[in-house]
């Protein structure tokens, strides 16, 4: 079934080298999946409460079941103005253009990404939000 909601976790600040943070997140190790936009913003509150644990990046596509990326962005972004969490920058995913990705970008989305989505666009963003240095 296809991944509809990636969050990275940031990794440990300990001896782990920059280059060896970088293999984890390739093999899957430091990233979390919620199925729906609600599980998303659940899990997010979750890891607020445990900031070792906190999400470096969000990756929220537009169309999930249950609550899409819109309605979800809104509702973190809604949590972190009433101090309950701090959000970590949203990137948003679409396959949709005009009024839908005019809409990613007003729920307070950090950027939008038009799919498909290459590798190299995904590094480079992971380089661009200081994931991967």
């Amino acid at each position: 079934s296809a991944v509809v909601f990636l969050m990275i976790r940031r990794p440990p600040r300990s001896t782990q080298s920059r280059s060896s943070a970088a293999s984890d997140v390739y093999k899957r190790q430091d990233i979390d999946i919620a199925e729906n936009g609600l599980i998303a913003v659940k899990k997010v509150k979750e890891t607020c409460q445990k900031p070792s644990q906190a999400y470096a990046l969000i990756i929220m596509d537009y169309d999930m079941p249950v609550m899409d990326g819109v309605q979800a962005t809104k509702e973190l972004k809604k949590l972190e103005a009433e101090g309950v969490i701090s959000c970590p920058k949203i990137l948003g995913f679409t396959a949709f253009s005009g009024p839908i990705l005019q809409k990613c970008i007003e729920s307070g989305m950090s950027e939008v990404v038009p799919k498909p989505v290459n590798y190299e666009v995904i590094k480079s963003i992971l380089y661009k939000y200081g994931i991967l240095n």
